[in-house]
């Protein structure tokens, strides 16, 4: 309780601070300085989150006389809380649907049930029945008129039943999963050079080629003087977050953390891809691909075949571009579309 008394001994003091700033405010009549704002708002910011402790403290608080209170209860056995400890309905329904005799405990109770019902003027219906005291009812009222209203009682609970069963079912999570995403980092793995850690911008020289000439003996060289360009990129902001209210985080240190986390990774992986194939380069976004103004071949056929597909890879090696692996992205639908094209007009698809 000392941690509780000081949060709110603690809340109390910001309480008063904060009201003292506003009433000298409204005494005042004038607006609040940029630096008495600034100052109120980290007091009333103070102020929630030692609510959040509060309110966690008060319910831990609870958790322990209830668990202090049960502690206390379990010292107490008498014969009926025994037998209602150990009262098994699974054991005697499952002996029932085994077309078995009730026995041991679960026949005990059975039998005293019938004794009950049978003194209370009370026919049993149904296979199997239990004394009243297994429910906390003694049976009988306290002027010693026979509580036949709560004896002769019965329900139906199931799994199923909204408000009749479904809510005694237990919730055990097992394990989470992850919604279906476009496949990130592509990008990367086609071959682009990432450079991480980044604070500032980045600068690329690049130069022409040079050209080299035959010549006669004793003739003079021809001087080559390859072109130089420099290549400037500035930092883009690509952003995300997710907020986490402190109770589930209690309620389930750790997962929510690696979730939240995974998702927010695929999601900035996901938006580096799509930025780096069609980025607009306007709005915060970098130039992707697709809209780059120059350095870009466009095959200008009109239909996509065997064809044009090798004069794909033909601009790339004129270009002598072809470094390491060349590779194809596209779509699901282009690629299945691309796996069904024939070699040419009379050869069957091919096999997949």
């Amino acid at each position: 309780m000392a941690k509780l008394s000081d949060l709110q001994t603690k809340y109390k003091a910001l309480d008063d601070q904060a009201a003292g700033i506003l009433e000298a405010r409204d005494k005042s009549g004038q607006e609040f300085t940029p630096e008495q704002k600034t100052g109120y708002m980290a007091l009333i910011a103070e102020k929630n989150a030692l609510k959040d402790d509060i309110q966690l403290e008060i319910t831990a608080e609870n958790e322990r006389k209830s668990r202090a209170l049960d502690q206390a209860n379990a010292k107490i056995v008498t014969p009926e809380a025994k037998a209602a400890k150990d009262f098994s309905w699974n054991r005697a329904i499952n002996q029932i649907i085994g077309h078995k005799n009730l026995d041991g405990l679960e026949g005990e109770m059975n039998q005293e049930a019938e004794r009950e019902m049978k003194a209370a003027g009370i026919v049993k219906s149904g296979n199997v029945a239990i004394p009243a005291f297994l429910m906390g009812f003694k049976g009988v009222t306290k002027d010693g008129v026979r509580n036949s209203d709560i004896m002769g009682q019965q329900r139906d609970l199931t799994a199923a039943g909204s408000s009749t069963g479904d809510e005694l079912v237990e919730d055990l999570t097992k394990g989470h999963i992850f919604a279906l995403n476009i496949a990130p980092k592509v990008i990367s793995t086609l071959g682009a050079t990432v450079l991480p850690g980044l604070t500032s911008d980045v600068h690329f020289t690049k130069s022409g080629t040079a050209t080299s000439v035959w010549a006669t003996e004793n003739a003079a060289s021809t001087e080559t003087t390859p072109s130089t360009a420099r290549i400037t990129m500035t930092p883009k902001r690509l952003t995300g977050y997710t907020e986490i209210s402190k109770t589930l985080l209690v309620q389930a240190p750790g997962i929510v953390n690696a979730i939240v986390a995974r998702e927010l990774e695929t999601s900035t992986n996901v938006a580096l891809d799509a930025a780096a194939y069609s980025g607009s380069g306007a709005a915060g976004q970098p130039t992707g691909l697709l809209l780059m103004a120059s350095g870009i071949n466009v095959n200008s056929a009109t239909t996509i075949d065997r064809e044009a597909l090798i004069n794909m890879e033909q601009l790339i090696a004129e270009d002598n571009a072809d470094i390491d692996m060349m590779k194809f992205v596209t779509t699901p639908g282009l690629r299945a579309m691309l796996k069904n094209q024939r070699t040419d007009a009379g050869s069957a698809p091919p096999a997949p």
